[in-house]
């Protein structure tokens, strides 16, 4: 707890869930050696692709439904985990990437 009685908040950069909304905001566009997923991944696609990777298909449905566009260019989880992974590594060495399934925490 702080002095005023309010909980003590942590850096954003601490914050696996900001770390991982933000995932992208930390490359240079102008690194040669960023591969072409790196180059066309965006903190939304990222966000989107693995809080949907615990969804079933209905699920999905229902989404696909009600937005139409939802999944337009969204890539697939499995296709992007393993760099998503390193690159929240490389931010937090020490914390795993948080579980879609738990209660998202930004404070």
């Amino acid at each position: 707890m702080s002095e005023n009685g309010k909980p003590k908040l942590k850096p954003a950069e601490e914050n696996p869930w900001y770390v991982l909304a933000t995932i992208c905001d930390k490359w240079d566009e102008n690194d040669e050696g960023l591969t072409f997923m790196q180059r066309k991944l965006y903190n939304h696609f990222v966000w989107n692709s693995w809080v949907t990777s615990v969804l079933d298909d209905k699920e999905k449905a229902t989404i696909s439904f009600e937005r139409k566009d939802f999944f337009y260019g969204l890539p697939e989880w499995g296709h992007i985990k393993d760099l998503v992974t390193e690159l929240f590594k490389k931010r937090l060495p020490h914390q795993e990437l948080p579980n879609p399934n738990v209660t998202i925490d930004f404070s």
